[in-house]
């Protein structure tokens, strides 16, 4: 045990004191290192999605459109399609009458061999059969049912009444029943 003033216990606590400055002011410097870091990255992420979401349109007004009432009407034989457009996006909806065939009524407008158009879009009413080119899928679909139908198809209506589809195809909206 050392007396209080001997000098030995002071110089041992100063030099733990000095050694304890130094490692707090390190620890101080780091501290602020990682902040400005954490800051950096903060701003850096900030800039990124805003750089990400700039070129995204904000979403239009509450918009609502009757397909009864359409911006366009295609009409064909044994069939009619109406069009509304909502901003950029696109609906139609197509009625089928019994008996129509797209290889016989709407390939003369087309002027392609089979359908070239991608349909995405749900079944209203009646029945439509579909069969691709490549003899690899045939289908029947009905009311009720979503569907995909990718280009190169040829379809028609099965049912005694007609049949009904609404398609939310942007290729649809554009291309169907519409001269090549």
């Amino acid at each position: 045990m050392t007396e209080r003033g001997s000098g030995k216990n002071e110089q041992d606590q100063g030099g733990l004191g000095d050694t304890l400055g130094k490692v707090t002011d390190q620890v101080g410097q780091v501290t602020q290192g990682v902040q400005d870091t954490a800051g950096q990255a903060v701003d850096q992420v900030g800039q990124t999605a805003g750089g990400l979401t700039s070129g995204l349109t904000q979403p239009a007004a509450l918009q609502g459109k009757n397909l009864d009432l359409p911006d366009e009407t295609r009409t064909f034989e044994l069939g009619e399609t109406h069009v509304v457009t909502l901003g950029d996006f696109k609906v139609t909806r197509s009625t089928l009458q019994p008996g129509w065939k797209w290889s016989e009524h709407v390939k003369p407008i087309a002027q392609t061999e089979s359908c070239q158009v991608k349909h995405t879009g749900y079944m209203v009413s009646g029945r439509l059969h579909v069969a691709m080119d490549d003899g690899s899928a045939e289908r029947e679909f009905g009311a009720g049912d979503a569907y995909v139908i990718p280009p190169g198809h040829d379809a028609w209506v099965v049912s005694v009444e007609p049949c009904v589809v609404v398609d939310v195809s942007a290729e649809t909206a554009e291309k169907f029943a519409k001269e090549g």
